[in-house]
């Protein structure tokens, strides 16, 4: 009897114990198909903040990350709130599970495609702005004659352009022309042609000859040579810098100064009186 009263609480508990564990499953499925509706809804209705919210509530419930069923709307919720970074994280976190190919993978994959360049050129922004301000602070140091952390920052401002933007860049040749700038007041020449040097090189690379900005470097390289003595080499940049204004400016500043540099060497260094009466007299 006793044995028979012992199997018969146990029973009871049993069956009372699953009634109790069927009855949460079931509130849990109904929450959950509650919070997927008002999500849908939210999502439909334009508020994607809110269809975010249902879903973060959905997975609190499920106690996992997004599936397909909430992950179209988490996406693209984040998508058409421009929070590309969020976009991309939730976007690759659903795509690494190799989901089934179904109706939206087509554009989840588009969206992080496109979520994934702007993100790339946000932080290429970010970055060239950062470099931008660097170039006013060593400026401003400059113009303190504080020199040397005028140096430490447009040096600083050079190694982020080349970081983010490449040894190919306009952006990149402007921090060259800087730092060749520098040098060249502060009379440390060889820094300067270094730097005049390269500026050379990604401008023709680049861009090509035919520019003034081109020009005026030939010309701060003929200066370099000029005041270190090597007279053969200030004569070669200055002259061809010269053919350059003649063709895409000669009404620039930069052309009269070019024939003002000729007309000074041939006269005071190299003793070529007729020469330098022809570009002084131009």
């Amino acid at each position: 009897m006793k044995t028979s009263v012992k199997l018969l609480i146990i029973v009871v508990l049993f069956f009372t114990v699953g009634c109790v564990s069927r009855s949460r499953d079931d509130e849990k499925v109904r929450a959950v198909a509650s919070a997927l509706a008002d999500a849908r809804a939210a999502f439909d209705s334009r508020n994607y903040s809110r269809a975010l919210e249902k879903v973060a509530e959905i997975e609190r419930l499920t106690g996992s990350a997004t599936k397909p069923a909430t992950a179209y709307i988490k996406i693209m919720s984040y998508y058409r709130l421009e929070d590309y970074e969020n976009c991309v994280h939730s976007a690759r976190a659903y795509l690494n599970d190799k989901p089934a190919q179904d109706e939206t993978i087509d554009r989840i994959q588009y969206v992080y495609g496109k979520s994934q360049l702007i993100v790339t050129v946000r932080k290429v922004e970010q970055t060239i702005s950062a470099a931008n301000m660097l170039d006013s602070v060593g400026r401003a140091y400059y113009d303190a004659d504080d020199f040397e952390h005028a140096e430490q920052y447009w040096l600083e401002a050079k190694s982020i352009r080349e970081k983010a933007l490449g040894k190919e860049h306009h952006d990149y040749f402007a921090s060259l022309s800087v730092l060749g700038w520098f040098y060249l007041s502060v009379n440390h020449y060889a820094e300067a042609e270094k730097y005049w040097l390269e500026a050379k090189a990604v401008h023709e690379k680049t861009l090509g000859k035919e520019y003034c900005e081109y020009a005026a470097v030939l010309d701060n390289l003929g200066t370099v040579y000029g005041r270190t003595g090597d007279y053969a080499q200030a004569e070669k940049y200055w002259l061809e810098s010269l053919e350059i204004w003649e063709r895409v400016d000669k009404e620039h500043p930069s052309y009269t100064i070019t024939l003002n540099n000729l007309g000074l060497l041939y006269s005071d260094y190299l003793n070529d009186s007729v020469k330098a009466e022809k570009y002084n007299e131009r």
